[in-house]
């Protein structure tokens, strides 16, 4: 770990005795491939394989200003969701976690840990809770009291929090064995959670109601749906529909959260094998990453050179497409800062995060790419509460 700069992100957050923010600190958190790199339509292992990484950036700040940096394990190969944090930020739970294999050192294998991050420790570090399974994507309760894990094998893993404490409360079955839940949520309003099932080509729903989960229904979606995020005005979910890999458009599916009962309202078009979401703080703005054939082997038909970024403006309508750009291959996650203004997206071949202002024009970059020690694979952003 690197202490000195860890123990200097917390000087100025006021997490130790005698330094006090004025306000809450906006944190942007890129959790970083460090085993394999991208090129040629395929992961590789990177020259000298090491472990992932975890960044922070100061959003109170433009550019961004790097604060702080700990190893943490981390795999692309998987959702860029995979980031939750405890309202407020004492707590962040990072999923998808890899490392080398210990019989195959030239491949990865995926591990069975949910890391944790302490922001209040000092200096910050990760610890490692086993779920007894592979925790694809993770999910944060409105109140910071529930947490869930989309495990990949038909299940879902619940967990309690309390302070610092992180439990597990028990298994959930989400579908088969063969149903590869990889997306998860809260509403927005913590009475329901919504998980993917890829093979099965739905949503299901659960209500839920202290510590017990119960079935409410299976949504039909898109083909392969893979992450699921909400509207921070609780209105909306929003699911990738990635497809098949086969070089055709593909979808993300507009779930009604206010319905009774809940229920798909919408469908939009998008570039080929949508895997990025967010929807900005002021739920106006949903941007969508799509890797748009740019995963593809050469010679591949429907090979494209760059990842392709959308921008839709959100209505009681359903979206409308307002602008484009495009990154690296194989990008990954993207998220809005606070005030709405900017897209941050991970450009995972150029070990890069890109920024982009938004607004009805569409989305133009502001300022230069910030470099990050890994492929960066995970993304989200964190509101840390001021001291009083």
């Amino acid at each position: 770990m690197r202490i000195a700069p860890a123990l200097r992100m917390l000087l100025t957050l006021g997490l130790i005795s005698g330094s006090a923010p004025l306000r809450a600190q906006p944190l942007l958190l890129s959790a970083n491939d460090g085993l394999q790199n991208f090129a040629d339509g395929a992961y590789h292992m990177r020259p000298k394989p090491g472990s992932g990484t975890l960044s922070a950036f100061d959003l109170s700040v433009q550019p961004p200003r790097p604060l702080w940096q700990v190893p943490i394990d981390q795999t692309a190969v998987g959702p860029p969701t995979a980031i939750a944090a405890v309202p407020g930020g004492r707590l962040a739970l990072i999923a998808n976690p890899a490392v080398l294999d210990p019989v195959d050192p030239g491949k990865i294998k995926r591990t069975e840990d949910l890391q944790i991050l302490d922001f209040a420790a000092s200096p910050p570090g990760v610890v490692r809770l086993s779920i007894h399974h592979h925790p694809w994507n993770v999910a944060m309760s409105p109140d910071g009291r529930l947490a869930a894990t989309a495990n990949g094998d038909g299940t879902l893993t619940l967990l309690r929090i309390e302070g610092a404490s992180v439990t597990i409360l028990r298994d959930i079955p989400v579908g088969t064995p063969t149903s590869l839940d990889t997306g998860i949520a809260f509403s927005r309003d913590g009475r329901f959670l919504l998980v993917s099932r890829r093979h099965d080509d739905v949503v299901t729903i659960f209500r839920v109601a202290d510590e017990t989960l119960t079935v409410v229904r299976d949504i039909t979606v898109g083909s392969n749906p893979y992450e699921i995020v909400t509207s921070p005005d609780g209105k909306l979910a929003v699911v990738s529909n990635i497809g098949r890999n086969s070089g055709d458009r593909d979808s993300v599916t507009l779930i009604d959260m206010a319905a009774n009962p809940v229920r798909a309202i919408g469908v939009v078009s998008v570039g080929p094998t949508p895997e990025g979401l967010a929807v900005s703080p002021d739920s106006r703005w949903l941007a969508v990453n799509s890797i748009n054939g740019s995963n593809l082997k050469p010679g591949d038909p429907f090979r494209g050179d760059h990842s392709l970024i959308q921008l839709f403006a959100l209505s009681a309508d359903g979206a409308r497409l307002v602008g484009t750009t495009e990154v690296g291959p194989n990008a990954q996650g993207v998220a809005f800062t606070p005030d709405n203004s900017t897209l941050v997206v991970q450009d995972f071949a150029t070990d890069a995060l890109r920024f982009f202002a938004v607004g009805p024009d569409g989305l133009q970059q502001n300022h230069d790419p910030i470099p990050v020690d890994g492929g960066p694979s995970a993304l989200a952003v964190v509101l840390l509460n001021s001291t009083p």
